[in-house]
């Protein structure tokens, strides 16, 4: 809090709790830092309601029994969970380190899917700069963690603004 920020972004995992946690959670954060605050799941449902997606095909660092998948979240909240696809990682250091290959394959399994995004969890996979490319072979939205965040944060604040090359989400919602 040192460098006094406006909003608070959190990457966490929540996608495995209770939907009836979620709230909670977010106000927890809230009161503590007294910012305004992007959770991972709050903004992942709001760009999939936002798009007026219904099903999901959802992209982990982790195996899709993590709590990511097996959780019930998505489908607490409506959702319908098209195919998972975990990548195994056992460490922060693992995720940070998938490779585009990996990624790219990992894509493209879940592109088979007749879900109607990916959702690309792991806020340490690198994969904000490969989103507009990936949409362009797989034919469908990807929403990464990242720019989810970042496009739901901008969209609280009251920017409309639109950005390229970050995917369907920041350039046209």
């Amino acid at each position: 809090m040192t460098c006094e920020p406006d909003y608070l972004l959190m990457g966490e995992g929540g996608f495995s709790f209770p939907r009836a946690e979620l709230e909670a959670f977010d106000r927890k954060y809230e009161e503590i830092s007294g910012l305004r605050v992007a959770s991972s799941t709050r903004a992942f449902l709001r760009a999939l309601e936002t798009m007026k997606a219904r099903k999901v095909a959802v992209l982990t660092p982790r195996l899709p029994d993590s709590g990511i998948v097996s959780g019930g979240l998505w489908e607490a909240c409506g959702y319908e969970v098209a195919a998972a696809k975990g990548l195994g990682c056992a460490s922060i250091h693992d995720i940070a380190n998938l490779t585009e290959d990996t990624l790219r394959t990992g894509l493209r399994e879940l592109a088979r899917s007749d879900a109607d995004v990916i959702l690309a969890t792991g806020s340490e996979i690198a994969l904000a700069h490969m989103i507009a490319e990936a949409e362009e072979w797989i034919g469908k939205p990807v929403l990464h963690l990242n720019a989810v965040l970042v496009w739901y944060a901008l969209r609280d604040s009251g920017f409309d603004d639109r950005l390229a090359g970050y995917g369907t989400l920041l350039n046209a919602y």
